[in-house]
């Protein structure tokens, strides 16, 4: 006898908390990543700063001289918006993972994977991209103080107090426009990592479930769920990472190249084939290890919180 489906409110409270823990342990790892996907730009024109020029050599290089000259707060820029907003994120994409799993049944096969992949995504990008811009901005900014160029239009660097002058300088100038800047680029980088993502995840899912115990995937123990979800992510992320640094780039760096919305439009282009020319494919080693270890602890955390849930919808409450 299968379990009974848990209640809408305990898959939002379940998601809410997965993503709150999983993000408190790896937002350093997205500060380093977020400079790194844009460092390129700054290494071919840095310019002298108080603290000398700054360029990472890898992930734990990041680290390092991101604790040398700012501190641990450093490695936790942008983390109020993070705070403030993944709970809703989160619960949006496991909200959607949910309800395409209700609505297309497992027997479908790959066409059920793809669709449990774009509705996720497509839920939860409409918190995610807000997040991400005023998040990255803050990330990046004062690394980007060091100069900047993309196919030799110079970038001009942000400068906010925080999250919330972030927020009300990107309305002040852009309106709401400004929050959803890069939408469809997110979901161009997004919608293909969902789709790798749930089809590797549940085809592993299902077949760990027979090698294991032979029982139903809803039988199978959390630990191989956050298993299956690592590989996946890093499946996912190896295939996706080079549109996800245009798209990082894109909402980070105040490009302007000509004041018509048709040229506004080509900036991503330039981003990508400057990348391209000056760079190569960069495949992104400290993504790959951010995206494990975040959906590790992000579908572990939702598969224990969940299956609390269908026993007694009360444990997730007294957890919120």
């Amino acid at each position: 006898m299968s379990d009974p489906a848990p209640s809408a409110t305990s898959i939002i409270a379940a998601g809410a908390i997965s993503g709150i823990i999983a993000r408190c342990v790896t937002h350093p790892m997205d500060t380093v990543k977020a400079r790194m996907q844009v460092q390129g730009p700054v290494a071919s024109t840095a310019l002298p700063t108080a603290l000398g020029f700054v360029k990472y050599s890898g992930a734990f290089d990041g680290f390092k001289k991101i604790l040398r000259t700012e501190g641990v707060f450093g490695l936790y820029r942008g983390f109020g918006v993070v705070l403030g907003t993944v709970p809703f994120a989160s619960a949006a994409y496991f909200g959607g993972y949910e309800s395409a799993k209700s609505l297309v049944p497992l027997e479908h096969g790959a066409l059920a994977y793809i669709s449990y992949g774009l509705l996720a995504q497509s839920c939860a990008g409409l918190v995610y991209t807000p997040m991400d811009i005023v998040k990255e901005r803050l990330q990046v900014q004062q690394f980007l103080q060091q100069g900047a160029s993309v196919s030799g239009s110079t970038v001009q660097p942000f400068n906010y107090k925080g999250t919330l002058d972030a927020i009300g300088s990107i309305f002040r100038q852009d309106g709401i426009r400004g929050m959803f800047r890069g939408y469809w680029l997110q979901n161009a980088a997004w919608w293909p990592w969902s789709i790798i993502y749930f089809c590797s995840y549940e085809s592993t899912r299902k077949q760990l479930a027979h090698w294991i115990s032979n029982e139903s995937v809803d039988q199978l123990p959390s630990h191989w769920s956050a298993l299956a979800a690592a590989g996946s992510a890093a499946l996912a992320t190896t295939l996706t990472n080079p549109i996800d640094v245009v798209k990082t780039r894109y909402q980070t760096m105040n490009i302007k190249s000509g004041s018509t919305a048709s040229s506004q439009r080509n900036v991503p282009l330039t981003i990508a084939r400057s990348m391209l020319t000056n760079e190569g494919l960069r495949v992104g080693a400290v993504k790959i290890l951010h995206d494990f270890l975040l959906y590790t602890g992000d579908e572990g955390n939702y598969e224990v919180l969940s299956r609390c849930a269908k026993a007694d919808t009360g444990v997730v409450y007294h957890l919120l």
